[in-house]
């Protein structure tokens, strides 16, 4: 099982709560995964992070379903632009077309309270499931972006958590690492899975 981000949340969960249907786990740039106590105002989130969002939050003010709104957002979370395709963006549109409307004032709602409901989220019997992560059956493979806007730090202190982990770091890789370096995740992936079964 793959999860980025809140994705790799659900996956540890499924990993931890399910361990019969999770032969390999690999959880890619997850702060939701390493950031409890103090969410996204934690020490370990990049500057930029705190530049771009609005204060302890994931919510960028002022999107819009257009083109210049999805490379803005996309900007925020790739190392370069210019590895990002065409179509990609199309889609991205479409998709904004469609959830904007419906998701943009609770959004805004959920992030009302200083990112509170966001950490509580995560939780698993009263602690973050982190806390739980030592019930993993098999060690899961860490990939983090080097220049992520959240904060390479939480990945090693991820990884230092977890014996027997693997980290693997990209070079020029962001929060959408598997955009920037697509053949290296693929091949880490990959290998990594196959070993697994």
């Amino acid at each position: 099982m793959v999860g980025q981000s809140q994705g790799a949340w659900i996956s540890a969960f499924i990993a931890v709560t399910r361990p019969d249907l999770v032969k390999g786990l690999v959880l890619v740039d997850s702060a939701s995964l390493t950031l409890p106590e103090g969410g996204l105002n934690h020490a370990n989130v990049a500057q930029r992070h705190h530049e771009i969002f609005l204060p302890n939050t994931m919510f960028l003010e002022g999107l819009k379903p257009d083109a210049e709104s999805v490379v803005r957002l996309l900007h925020t979370m790739v190392h370069d632009m210019a590895s990002v395709p065409d179509d990609f963006i199309a889609y991205g549109i479409g998709r904004a077309k469609h959830w904007l409307p419906i998701w943009e004032d609770p959004w805004r709602a959920f992030w009302a309270d200083g990112g509170v409901r966001n950490r509580q989220q995560y939780l698993l019997d009263g602690v973050h499931l982190r806390e739980h992560l030592h019930k993993l059956k098999s060690a899961p493979l860490i990939i983090w972006g080097k220049d992520t806007v959240k904060g390479m730090q939480s990945g090693i202190d991820l990884f230092s958590s977890l014996p027997d982990s693997e980290l693997h770091i990209f070079d020029k890789a962001n929060h959408f690492l598997w955009i920037d370096q697509p053949e290296r995740f693929n091949r880490s992936v990959g290998s990594f899975l196959i070993s697994r079964t």
